[in-house]
């Protein structure tokens, strides 16, 4: 949910037609935007690691090639910020168990 947040912040969608429209439900209730993309979005991973597929269908060809390249951007923006908070959770455990070996090393 959160690369779709960002997506559906991005100016450049926001200044779509799709994200303009308005569809409803079955039942005629309007569906809010997310709720559209999650519809209309498909995204698979592929075999090749971080490696996924995005591809949707909308009556704008412009207006997919917009949403597909803005989540394209935001899950690899996505991914590089999870990155780093990996290395520092781990380079963090690291340093905390080094401290406390050399604490261990100064008692004896």
């Amino acid at each position: 949910p959160d690369v779709l947040n960002c997506v559906l912040d991005a100016p450049e969608v926001k200044n779509s037609r799709w994200f303009r429209e308005r569809d409803t439900n079955f039942f005629g209730a309007r569906l809010s935007n997310m709720e559209r993309l999650r519809d209309q979005l498909q995204v698979k991973p592929q075999n090749q690691a971080n490696f996924i597929q995005i591809s949707m269908e909308t009556e704008n060809p412009e207006d997919c090639v917009t949403i597909v390249q803005t989540v394209q951007d935001q899950y690899r923006d996505w991914l590089g910020r999870k990155q780093r908070e990996d290395n520092q959770t781990i380079n963090s455990t690291r340093n905390t168990a080094l401290e406390a070996e050399r604490r261990e090393v100064d008692r004896l």
